[in-house]
């Protein structure tokens, strides 16, 4: 394991066989992604070497296979089953794992909100700052209840 890599809680990383992992500076892995050398079939037992290169990002709940390998500056994202190499600068996502964009060198990713949503976000802010300042209502009074009287049954 390189310099500067963070796993995060619950990440999976082959216990049996973590000799053959190799992660490169700089790596971020998120939570609940599973990293597994080996695979059982049948009576057989398949074991491939991951390499995950500087940069790269695999995600929360993606599922790496063996043999495999991220390469530099790319992202499996969130949820995404990387079966087979992804090459570098590549942003793949899905189950298999797709390309979906191809990163110029040191273009960053960012997701922007399209401005109406923004709008959307500030008006329900302001919607909840007004109901936290509104003093809170008392419920109404409860009324008693009459009992029934009771029907003699003949």
């Amino acid at each position: 394991i390189g310099k500067d890599v963070a796993i995060c809680n619950y990440t999976y990383l082959d216990p049996l066989f973590p000799e053959l992992i190799t992660i490169e500076d700089g790596v971020l892995v998120g939570a609940y992604a599973v990293i597994d050398c080996h695979e059982m079939v049948h009576k057989d037992i398949k074991l491939g070497r991951i390499h995950i290169k500087k940069g790269a990002i695999v995600g929360g709940f993606a599922y790496v296979r063996n043999g495999v390998t991220i390469g530099e500056n790319a992202c499996v994202a969130m949820g995404a089953w990387a079966f087979k190499d992804v090459p570098d600068n590549t942003i793949v996502i899905g189950q298999p794992a797709k390309p979906v964009k191809v990163l110029q060198p040191g273009e960053i990713v960012r997701l922007k909100m399209p401005e109406k949503k923004k709008e959307e976000i500030k008006t329900e802010d302001k919607k909840e700052e007004a109901q936290q300042e509104a003093p809170l209502q008392q419920p109404p009074e409860a009324k008693p209840v009459k009992k029934a009287e009771k029907k003699e049954r003949k």
